[in-house]
């Protein structure tokens, strides 16, 4: 689009112009005022579409800089490109690592925050992790859980699930007085597989091409297989603080 193109267009046009593009204008403003505010709107867009362009080209750069021996930081050719700590908004996710571990990032709307620490008896954010055999907490899943304290109201950490073979779901809660809390945000479940004994063979039944494909397969990295013990139900988990009648 030329201006001197917008400038040869009907008023009528011009107007339409306007709702297209959803510009704030008066709708009295005059012929010269709608092509001003078409031509600044367009050279905005143009601006943007060549910096993204221009970023783009510098990132194809980078990646084949390797074959021309020219020294590229990766890093350094993407700063422009920087991810918000949060999102503003209420939110708790929760994501399977191995039988033994799972990844919880949480986010709390800056004005939820706001009003639930203006309550009577708030002592912060916390994460109650529940485990049930199904993907769905039944009644007597609702006392099973284990708590763990927040500082921040986004962030992320990894979580040990005590055992395997059960489904576990994570709430966002804001905690009130001693017993009381409030639900903020709900994960969906994920199901935690067994661990390494339930793909290992019998004594005197493995065969080299068995002990291959557990090889390759990893599972050697896996928590849940180094040096694992057997451990009661009453076992520690290691970011669980007090019991679960503390909370």
């Amino acid at each position: 689009m030329t201006r001197a193109r917008l400038e040869g267009m009907p008023l009528a046009l011009l107007q339409e112009l306007i709702v297209k593009e959803s510009l704030d204008l008066s709708p009295q403003a005059n012929r010269e005022e709608l092509i001003e505010t078409l031509w600044d709107a367009y050279e905005e867009d143009k601006r943007e579409k060549e910096q993204l362009n221009n970023l783009i080209t510098r990132i194809e750069e980078a990646k084949f800089a390797l074959f021309d021996g020219e020294a590229y930081s990766y890093r350094e050719t993407v700063k422009e490109i920087v991810l918000p700590e949060s999102y503003d908004e209420t939110m708790v996710s929760l994501i399977l690592r191995d039988p033994n571990w799972a990844f919880v990032y949480w986010d709390v709307k800056s004005s939820v925050y706001n009003e639930l620490s203006q309550e009577y008896g708030f002592k912060g954010l916390i994460l109650r992790v529940f485990d049930s055999t199904k993907p769905h907490l039944t009644s007597a899943d609702q006392s099973s859980f284990f708590s763990i304290s927040l500082e921040n109201t986004s962030g992320s950490q990894y979580i040990n699930l005590p055992e395997q073979g059960r489904f576990y779901m994570v709430e966002l809660r804001g905690q009130l007085l001693e017993k009381e809390s409030r639900l903020l945000s709900r994960s969906r479940f994920i199901f935690a597989p067994s661990d390494r004994r339930s793909y290992e063979l019998a004594p005197g039944k493995e065969g080299e091409n068995q002990k291959k494909m557990l090889e390759l397969s990893g599972i050697n990295f896996c928590e849940a297989t180094r040096g694992k013990v057997e451990q009661d139900q009453k076992r520690r988990i290691p970011q669980r603080i007090g019991d679960m009648d503390d909370l």
